[in-house]
């Protein structure tokens, strides 16, 4: 974080766990409000726009697919 209280999109990325072309479809797209940007043009992201995405990855994460994957590398304990 800078000494303005912005993120850099690499900051964002770190922190949220995300590759940057999701980051950059999510923001197209309006799932992400847009970003404040420097005299460079580069996205700035505050603490609120992080929270926002977050809240976003979290609810298209399907968990199906975390069950699936649980299953396969765990194993079904219900049916020993």
């Amino acid at each position: 974080m800078n000494g303005n209280g912005f993120y850099t999109t690499k900051e964002v990325l770190e922190r949220v766990g995300i590759a940057r072309p999701t980051l950059y479809k999510w923001i197209k797209k309006g799932k992400v409000p847009k970003v404040a940007r420097d005299r460079n043009n580069f996205r700035l992201f505050t603490e609120e726009n992080i929270k926002i995405i977050l809240e976003y990855k979290d609810i298209i994460k399907p968990p199906y697919l975390t069950e699936k994957i649980q299953d396969k590398f765990m194993g079904d304990k219900e049916n020993g």
